[in-house]
């Protein structure tokens, strides 16, 4: 059985809290919940079949940037769904970046 829930994870999960939008095989809005260097996982109101592949915007007030990934599971929410998303190989650039926005995200749900 393939299920993603019993691979062990290779990057460290971080809660973040940050609109999003995505385009590809499905278009829309959602927010960000958490995010590694290997993926993330978002919510939104959205159908998205898995397997489905994504380009997602993300920024904050120091950076603009883009990612792209692939729906590798979905669970339905009284308010919604959400998706997890596994990265594909990333340019070391890009890995720095997705670091740095975490860093600058890490402890923003901590804050009052």
């Amino acid at each position: 059985m393939d299920d993603h829930r019993l691979k062990p994870r290779m990057h460290r999960r971080v809660p973040i809290k940050v609109e999003l939008v995505f385009e590809g095989d499905a278009t829309g809005e959602g927010l960000l919940c958490e995010m590694s260097e290997g993926g993330m996982s978002f919510e939104t109101a959205d159908d998205i079949a898995e397997g489905a592949v994504l380009r997602f915007l993300l920024s904050d007030d120091q950076e603009r940037f883009a990612v792209e990934g692939r729906i590798v599971y979905a669970r339905h929410l009284d308010t919604g769904r959400r998706y997890g998303v596994q990265f594909g190989s990333l340019p070391p650039s890009q890995s720095v970046t997705i670091r740095d926005f975490i860093r600058r995200h890490r402890f923003h749900h901590f804050r009052l």
